[in-house]
């Protein structure tokens, strides 16, 4: 969902081409999220649970969504 709010604001498509993502767990990422994970990594937005595992099916805390909303916020410039 961040990537489609990003895509929305800056008015793109988001077709860029992507690489893999960084991630030793990434085969438990559903097909059809697997291309905005991999966008949002590469810009920095999200992190893993840790530096090698992204843990795909676990629930995001109110504070690593928070972290995520901030992140995108800043990546837009509508914050410091």
């Amino acid at each position: 969902m961040i990537m489609n709010a990003i895509h929305l604001v800056q008015g793109d498509n988001g077709t860029e081409a992507q690489i893999r993502t960084p991630f030793a767990d990434q085969d438990r990422i559903s097909d059809y999220a697997t291309h905005a994970v991999t966008e949002a990594a590469s810009k920095g937005l999200i992190k893993g649970k840790t530096e090698t595992n992204f843990a795909p099916q676990d629930a995001a805390t109110r504070a690593e969504a928070a972290v995520m909303i901030k992140q995108v916020l800043q990546y837009l410039k509508f914050m410091n």
